[in-house]
């Protein structure tokens, strides 16, 4: 049997407008504006093509960090991620962002048996494509 890869992006924003299916490999896009959003997708879904995290999610929501932890758990429970699973953080605060990366990495770094998980951050970059772009808060002159 073959195994389908993943038909959907998820993007975990409740800012920024999602990509469109041509700028993220024609893949559609599912947008989730909160972790209890983001929940249901993986749950009724499964494995995304794509995941991308927003951190803050608005005042009084969970975060992105919180839905990478949820992701790692469902995961840890359910063997949805494969080692190809593409992510990355487009929040603006360059730190969580960053944290949200490195959590997703070291566990499919520990899950698939890599040594390095900086190679697993590597490896899902190259293919993420540059989208979407921080949101601009300000301007500078």
């Amino acid at each position: 049997m073959t195994e389908r890869a993943p038909e959907y992006v998820l993007f975990l924003d409740d800012e920024r407008d999602p990509p469109k299916a041509s700028e993220v490999f024609g893949k559609e896009v599912v947008h989730a504006k909160n972790i209890r959003d983001f929940i249901a997708v993986i749950e009724a879904r499964g494995e995304p093509f794509m995941v991308m995290f927003d951190w803050y999610l608005g005042g009084g929501e969970p975060d992105g960090l919180q839905a990478a932890r949820w992701l790692v758990a469902y995961d840890q429970q359910h063997d949805i991620l494969t080692e190809g699973l593409m992510f990355d953080s487009q929040s603006s605060d360059r730190e969580k962002a960053r944290a949200i990366v490195r959590l997703v990495a070291d566990h499919l770094a520990a899950k698939f048996g890599k040594d390095d998980p900086d190679d697993v951050i590597r490896a899902a970059r190259r293919r993420v494509p540059s989208y979407p772009r921080p949101i601009q808060r300000h301007r500078r002159f």
